[in-house]
């Protein structure tokens, strides 16, 4: 048996899977995160540890095995969620989200200045985002919200519960590229931007490669419910984790998932240059990603869902189906930042041409960032995955734009972490 753990945004999750990668028993635990002033947004270190407990204990018990049964443990994590860590671990702060905005004011200042001006040569991110993990530590510091001692500890959210179970604070190499503190072209923390925000290595977690073993699990994890002994391995992000799950190395092919938000993945046999609106990173196996992502993902279709069905997806797609292409020169524009808008409104137009008007402002937005993730296109297939995914008008509708493949697939990162366990224990 093995044992996967999804720290998502919304949810912690795990999963007992068998060797067929069967699920055997699950855990789940909805995030309850505090707002303490506008932008802000935290965890309580009490609730990630109680969730993480929750979900360990509720795969175990649902799959009716003994903890004795477990071979391995894969985690995989949002990025960029941390905090500060005394001497004896225990948290001094609340875990600062990637949700998190309070950086936002700085992010352009910052990023003109060195290092930071140097950010795309190293990181996942070709620019500064409110929330990485630096920009986060660089505002605090700056506005006196956070102190941090030469002895303190600063630890993502997985490498704070590797240590729960193991004894030792770990993280992968997929993971801290997202902090914006490791360099991909070094292979380990950026020196440059550690000495700027006058930290040392020594107060950051040790990093490991994508799929390799984090330890084992020691007297520490006992509180899990876990013995001694278990091999714990780390799945990178959950994008990762889904593609991995998904097994797109083994089939020559993007993977866009259409869920909340909208990300179109792809793999590289060697580490991509930095990009404007490229995400990249390390995969499993020696390999490294480039990955776009949209947040007027399936948030959009959800509003458009109340506003014009009565929040029943199924209608508004019918809604959708049942508009000629083009919407009758309807345009919507989703973009959140600017408040979204249509334009092109006329008279003839009724809700069939408002719903099929947002459905093709999500497409033409996936198949960009198609182009920008494969422009050459060296992959004529498309894996679907997410809710959106379900919806053949949109399946259709990409294939079209895209002039690809579609072949709909489960990209569940549980899978892709226990996939991971499997091979590697």
């Amino acid at each position: 048996m093995y044992l996967a753990i999804d720290l998502g945004s919304t949810q912690f999750k795990a999963s007992v899977f068998d060797a067929k990668l069967g699920v055997k028993g699950t855990g789940a635990h909805t995030l309850t995160y505090q707002y303490p002033a506008p932008g802000k947004v935290e965890l309580l270190p009490d609730e990630v540890r109680t969730g993480f407990r929750t979900i360990i204990r509720g795969a175990l018990d649902s799959a009716a095995c003994k903890p004795s049964d477990i071979k391995a443990i894969a985690i995989d994590s949002q990025a960029q969620t941390f905090a500060v860590f005394d001497q004896k671990m225990q948290p001094r702060t609340s875990l600062f989200s990637w949700l998190d905005g309070r950086a936002t004011p700085i992010c352009d200042s910052m990023g003109r200045a060195s290092p930071w001006n140097k950010l795309a040569e190293h990181s996942s991110f070709g620019y500064l985002l409110a929330g990485l993990q630096l920009c986060m530590l660089r505002c605090m510091l700056d506005n006196g919200e956070l102190r941090i001692s030469p002895e303190d500890r600063i630890l993502l959210l997985p490498s704070w519960l590797v240590h729960m179970l193991t004894g030792e604070a770990v993280v992968d190499a997929n993971l801290a590229a997202m902090s914006g503190l490791f360099s991909l072209p070094q292979n380990h923390w950026w020196q440059e931007g550690l000495k700027a925000l006058n930290m040392r290595e020594a107060q950051l977690p040790r990093i490991v490669p994508v799929g390799a073993s984090a330890g084992v699990t020691s007297k520490v994890g006992s509180e899990f419910g876990l013995p001694s002994g278990i091999p714990v391995f780390l799945a990178g992000n959950d994008q990762t984790a889904g593609a991995y799950g998904a097994e797109i190395e083994r089939r020559d092919a993007l993977l866009v998932t259409l869920g909340t938000a909208y990300v179109v993945y792809a793999l590289s046999p060697k580490l991509p240059g930095p990009a404007h609106g490229i995400i990249r990173g390390v995969y499993p196996g020696n390999r490294f990603y480039r990955m776009g992502a949209d947040s007027c993902g399936g948030n959009i279709v959800t509003w458009g869902t109340g506003l014009l069905a009565g929040s029943s997806y199924d209608r508004f797609f019918e809604l959708a189906e049942q508009a000629q292409p083009g919407a009758k020169g309807l345009v919507f524009d989703p973009e959140i930042v600017r408040g979204g808008s249509w334009t092109s409104v006329n008279m003839t137009q009724a809700a069939p041409e408002f719903a099929r008007s947002i459905v093709e402002s999500q497409i033409r937005r996936v198949a960009a960032m198609v182009a920008l993730v494969d422009p050459d296109h060296q992959s004529p297939r498309l894996l679907a995955a997410g809710g959106g995914s379900k919806r053949p008008l949109m399946t259709r509708l990409l294939s079209e734009a895209t002039g690809r493949t579609i072949e709909t697939v489960q990209a569940d990162p549980l899978r892709g972490a226990a996939r991971l366990a499997a091979e590697a224990g």
